[in-house]
């Protein structure tokens, strides 16, 4: 895993020094040596390891959120309510997007790949029934 990692992280770093950039954040995800691996590269070929990772527009919105609840003890459960509240406030920012989200989880067995879930959202704001001219 890690050495993927590396190489996109390569690839990355390459393409922004030519000023063409790959327009993508990668996410790595697996096992290596009986230990989880994770990290996510972004489009500078910037390479973070971390426990838990953001990529895209939920680097900028969610993950404040996940690194105020995240411990190594939590639940699938928990880790799920978490991802919801982070995707309830990236749809309320992009409306424009799908309102349903679909969990993977990685494990030493395999991926597994669950169904999509709904994200509960609010749009009974006052601002947004009463227009102002």
């Amino acid at each position: 895993m890690q050495e993927y990692a590396n190489y996109l992280a390569a690839l990355g770093y390459e393409r922004r020094n030519k000023q063409n950039p790959f327009y993508n954040n990668f996410v790595v995800a697996g096992f290596e040596n009986g230990q989880a691996f994770l990290s996510s590269i972004d489009l500078y070929g910037t390479h973070i390891r971390k426990d838990y990772v953001c990529a895209g527009f939920s680097k900028y919105f969610g993950l404040a959120l996940v690194a105020k609840y995240w411990s190594a003890d939590k639940t699938m459960e928990e880790c799920k309510k978490i991802i919801h509240q982070c995707w309830s406030v990236l749809y309320q920012r992009d409306c424009h997007t799908v309102d349903q989200l679909q969990f993977a989880t990685v494990t030493q067995r395999g991926v597994e790949i669950l169904a999509p879930e709904k994200v509960a959202s609010n749009w009974d704001f006052k601002e947004f029934k009463e227009r102002k001219n």
